[in-house]
């Protein structure tokens, strides 16, 4: 052996090393998903080869179908990672892996799975769901996102935590949160997410920003925009018309819940003296009747409720009566009526036979608030009797 062949040998193992690929790992955005539910499938490798170099499929086999394999190409997106996106359309499980390949050579991962359930009876998984908030801006979930373009979108703002989708388009953004309400979002995602949002704006572009559901995490980034936007507002102001909309036409997204800590942070981080400040409710209390008093009362007679409502600061809580005189005896609330200062009243009619309950609830949200958002409440019930 010649000493140019003993030199090329000595560096043959170290070549193939940077040559060749490894430690091909995959998971999805979920491991348990619903039918019809975007799932967003990633690859990653260990390799000295640039990564654009490498040729990377995915073969995903879906249940109810004994023969049906279905090959693609992985996308590699900006965070080096190869992504595709698959739709679900059996129920049962899915298995996919990987080949990655480059100079000739194969690498194969292991196989993952992915338990597909049936659709549930809550809105937010059946179907395409977005509504407006703003002028140019949109929420919805994750089924309404990959369909986007058809559904007329211009730039898509993804909030998923692992679902990055397979987007090949400069107008999509992904700032990956943390799903459930008890997560606060990070003040430099807030950030983020605000600008590049205003970024297309300014270019009267059509947004959608999704997260799974479309009620949390993208609830709370519009939620921020509209503070932001605002300066005239404060932070249960921009709750409210994140949900219920403005006098433009725009109808708001009811079901929006933000995240924890969200309220402290968009006040640290775009105050204004413009702002009023936020309500804090003190007490509110029935007027006429006292707390676990019994009141009978004949069928078909009006009874109305008065209530005294007592808080500190510019804008004015909701007070609601809470109550289940319907004809199935479910909770409602009934929105009480200003009737003059910090009085309000409700009137209860129609009321068939039988015995139930009253109590008050005053509150900065004139929809369910999220759950660790205070309230106030009576303190207690009244108990009615109806009697034929």
């Amino acid at each position: 052996m010649t000493i140019d062949q003993k030199h090329f040998s000595f560096f043959l193992p170290k070549l193939e090393k940077y040559q060749s690929i490894y430690d091909v790992k995959g998971y999805a955005s979920y491991d348990n998903c619903y039918i019809f539910e975007p799932v967003t499938i990633n690859f990653t490798c260990k390799t000295a080869i640039a990564l654009k170099a490498i040729k990377a499929q995915i073969y995903v086999k879906h249940p109810g179908h004994a023969s049906r394999i279905e090959k693609r190409e992985l996308i590699l997106d900006s965070n080096n990672i190869f992504v595709t996106t698959i739709i679900p359309d059996c129920i049962g499980t899915i298995t996919y892996y990987a080949k990655l390949s480059i100079n000739g050579k194969q690498y194969t991962s292991e196989t993952y799975k992915i338990t597909v359930a049936p659709q549930k009876p809550e809105p937010w998984i059946n179907g395409p769901i977005y509504k407006q908030v703003d002028k140019h801006l949109w929420v919805g979930n994750s089924q309404a996102a990959y369909r986007g373009t058809e559904l007329g979108f211009d730039c898509i703002l993804n909030l998923i935590e692992h679902g990055n989708f397979a987007f090949p388009s400069n107008q999509y953004k992904f700032i990956p949160l943390r799903d459930w309400g008890n997560n606060p979002i990070a003040d430099e995602s807030i950030i983020e997410a605000i600008d590049w949002l205003n970024f297309q704006i300014e270019k009267e572009r059509k947004i959608l920003i999704n997260c799974r559901a479309g009620i949390g995490r993208s609830g709370s980034v519009a939620v921020a925009y509209i503070f932001a936007k605002n300066k005239q507002l404060n932070y249960h102001q921009a709750v409210h018309i994140a949900r219920h909309g403005d006098d433009n036409m725009i109808e708001g997204k009811e079901n929006i819940y933000p995240h924890m800590q969200l309220k402290e942070s968009l006040e640290a981080l775009y105050p204004d003296s413009l702002r009023p400040s936020s309500t804090k409710i003190k007490s509110i209390e029935f007027e006429d009747y006292a707390i676990n008093k019994r009141i009978n009362l004949k069928a078909n007679k009006k009874l109305l409720v008065r209530a005294h409502l007592s808080f500190e600061g510019p804008v004015e809580p909701f007070v609601f009566l809470h109550c289940n005189t319907n004809e199935n005896k479910a909770p409602q609330d009934i929105r009480m009526t200003k009737i003059c200062d910090t009085h309000y009243q409700a009137e209860l009619s129609s009321i068939p036979p039988g015995e139930y309950w009253l109590t008050l609830r005053a509150s900065n949200y004139l929809s369910v608030n999220p759950w660790y958002d205070p309230e106030t409440w009576a303190g207690g019930n009244i108990d009615i009797i109806v009697k034929a």
